[in-house]
C-alpha cells in the first residue's frame, strides 16, 4: 500500500502512482521461466563473468540463470538482453585499465528485465558482489551502470571511481532499480546517479542501511528520474548529499508509514547545502534528520523546491554549520508536516532573492544562530522582496538575534497561537518596507529587546477580530485591518 501525498502540481501525482507500480514491479522479483541455468565462475583460475554470459553457443537468455562468482575479475562486465538474470558471490569485479574515451565500467547492464519493452520479466538481480573502479585516469565511465533495464542491487560495495568527476552508481533511459544492504563509497564524482526518467527506489524492502559516503557527492537525481530514500545514511560526502534537478524528485521516506528515517550528516561546503532542490528539482522531506553538516541543512534555489510534505513523522533539521533550511534566486520551501529546526549556527530558515516558505502546523524553530556574533540572523531571516506564511501553533524562540527579521520589501504572516519568546535580539524586526500580519492569540514577549519593531516604512497589523499578544511594541504603522495596505 502506498501512503498519500500532496505535491505541488498535477505531475507529482503521477510520480506517486510511478512509485506504487514499482514497489508491486519488485515486490514481484523471481524465477518466472521453466528453464533453469546455473553457472560458477572462478576468476582466481582465469575464468570470466563475460565468458559465462556470452558462450558458445550461446545462453537462451529468456531462461531463468543463475551465475556464482568467487575471487578477483579485472575485467568490463556487460550484461545485455537478459530477461532473468542473478549474478552472486563472494568476488570483486574491477573494471580494467582503459584508454580512450569514456572508458570502460566494472559492471554495465542494457536492455535487461523487459522494462522498455513492457513484459513483467523478473530483471537482474545482483547480490553480495564488490565493484571497484581503482582507475585514476582522465576518464569518466561509471563503476556500475545501468539502462534500460530492471535491476535489484542487494548486500553489495560499489565504488573506488579515482576518476575526477567520476560517478559509482550510474542509472538512466527509463530503468527501474532497488538497492538494499548496498555501500556505495570514494568516488570523485556522485555516489549515485539516476536520470533520464529513471525510478530508482533505495533501502525499500530489507532492513540493512544503504550507506552512502565518501563520495564528491552522495545522490543526484536529474532528467524526470524519481528517487526514493528508505534505510539510508548519506554522510562524509564532500558537496551535497542529496541532489534533485531538471524536473526531478528525491523522496525522503513519504512511502514507508514506519520505519524509512533517511540520516544526513558530515556532509557538504560552502554553498553546498546538505539537501538541495534546483533548477526545478523537488524534495519531498516526509521523514530526516538532517544535522551536522558543514554548510546548510536543506536548501532551494533556481525554481527548486524542498516540500515538507507526505510521510507520518517529523522532520529535524539541527546543528549544521550554515542555517537549517535556506532558500534563495526564487527557491521555494513548502510544509504541512511539522518540522524541528534547532542549533543551527548560521540561522534557521533564511529565505532571500525573490523566494517563498511556508511553515505548516507546529513547526519549532529554536536556539539556532551564532552565540558570538552579534549580527547572528537569529530564527527567521526574510529578505529582499521574499514571502514567509508560518502556521498555527509555531514555535520561535531562544534564538541568538532576531526571532524573526524582515528586510527589503519582505513580508510574513504568523499563524495563530504563534509564540515567539526568549529570542536574544528582537521578537519580530521589520526593516525597509516590509509588513507582517499577526493571527489571533500570537505571542511576542519576553524577548531581549523590543517583541516588535517597524522601521523605515514598515507596517505590522492584524485581521478583524484577531487579538494577538505583543509585550513590547515600536511599530507607529500598526493596522487592524483585513489585509495590509498595499
Amino acid at each position: 500500500m502506498c501512503t498519500e501525498c500532496r505535491p505541488l502540481g498535477g505531475r507529482g501525482v503521477a510520480w506517486r502512482l510511478a512509485l506504487c507500480a514499482l514497489s508491486v514491479l519488485l515486490a514481484g522479483w523471481g524465477p518466472a521461466w521453466a528453464a533453469n541455468v546455473y553457472i560458477n565462475v572462478n576468476c582466481g583460475e582465469g575464468e570470466t563473468v563475460n565468458g559465462a554470459l556470452e558462450p558458445d553457443p550461446p545462453l537462451d537468455k529468456t531462461d531463468h540463470i543463475e551465475v556464482t562468482i568467487t575471487g578477483t575479475c579485472v575485467e568490463a562486465v556487460v550484461v545485455e538482453g537478459f530477461k532473468d538474470l542473478n549474478l552472486s558471490g563472494d568476488a570483486i569485479i574491477q573494471r580494467p585499465v582503459t584508454t580512450g574515451w569514456p572508458g570502460k565500467s566494472a559492471l554495465e547492464v542494457w536492455d535487461s528485465g523487459g522494462v522498455t519493452g513492457g513484459s513483467n520479466t523478473p530483471g537482474v538481480i545482483i547480490h553480495g558482489l564488490t565493484f571497484r573502479g581503482l582507475d585514476p585516469d582522465e576518464y569518466r565511465a561509471p563503476v556500475v551502470r545501468i539502462l534500460r533495464s530492471k535491476v535489484n542491487i542487494w548486500g553489495c560495495t560499489i565504488g573506488d571511481n579515482g576518476a575526477d568527476g567520476g560517478t559509482g552508481l550510474d542509472i538512466g533511459d527509463h530503468s527501474a532499480v532497488s538497492i538494499s544492504g548496498t555501500t556505495i563509497e570514494n568516488n570523485q564524482g556522485f555516489g549515485l546517479n539516476a536520470g533520464g526518467s529513471s525510478i530508482v527506489y533505495v533501502a525499500g524492502y530489507l532492513a540493512d542501511d544503504v550507506i552512502i559516503q565518501g563520495n564528491r557527492a552522495g545522490v543526484s537525481a536529474t532528467d524526470d528520474a524519481l528517487v526514493a530514500l528508505g534505510n539510508v545514511k548519506i554522510h562524509d560526502n564532500q558537496q551535497s548529499a542529496v541532489q534533485a534537478s531538471n524536473a526531478a524528485i528525491v523522496d525522503f521516506g513519504s512511502w514507508d508509514p514506519v520505519d524509512a528515517a533517511p540520516d544526513i550528516y558530515g556532509n557538504g561546503q560552502l554553498y553546498y547545502p546538505a539537501v538541495a532542490a534546483t533548477l526545478g528539482g523537488q524534495v519531498w522531506l516526509g521523514k530526516a534528520t538532517i544535522h551536522d553538516n558543514r554548510d546548510a541543512g536543506a536548501g532551494a534555489d533556481g525554481g527548486g523546491q524542498i516540500l515538507l510534505c507526505c510521510g507520518q513523522g517529523q522532520v529535524v533539521i539541527r546543528e549544521n554549520q550554515g542555517a537549517g533550511i535556506t532558500a534563495w534566486a526564487g527557491g521555494t520551501i513548502r510544509g504541512w508536516l511539522p518540522v524541528l529546526v534547532e542549533g543551527n549556527l548560521g540561522g534557521g530558515v533564511l529565505i532571500q532573492q525573490g523566494s517563498e516558505a511556508e511553515f505548516g502546523t507546529g513547526t519549532v524553530i529554536r536556539s539556532n544562530g551564532d552565540s558570538t556574533d552579534p549580527d547572528s540572523f537569529g530564527g527567521l531571516f526574510v529578505d529582499n522582496s521574499s514571502a514567509l506564511s508560518v502556521g498555527s501553533n509555531a514555535t520561535v524562540a531562544d534564538n541568538y538575534g532576531p526571532g524573526v527579521f524582515l528586510r527589503g520589501n519582505s513580508s510574513a504572516t504568523l499563524g495563530e497561537n504563534a509564540s515567539i519568546t526568549g529570542n536574544q535580539g528582537y521578537g519580530v524586526l521589520l526593516e525597509l518596507s516590509s509588513s507582517a500580519t499577526f493571527g489571533d492569540t500570537v505571542t511576542a514577549s519576553g524577548n531581549r529587546k523590543f517583541d516588535l519593531v517597524c522601521a523605515s516604512g514598515s507596517v505590522a497589523g492584524t485581521p478583524q477580530g484577531s487579538h494577538p499578544s505583543i509585550a513590547r511594541m515600536k511599530c507607529p504603522e500598526w493596522y487592524q485591518l483585513q489585509r495590509l495596505p498595499d
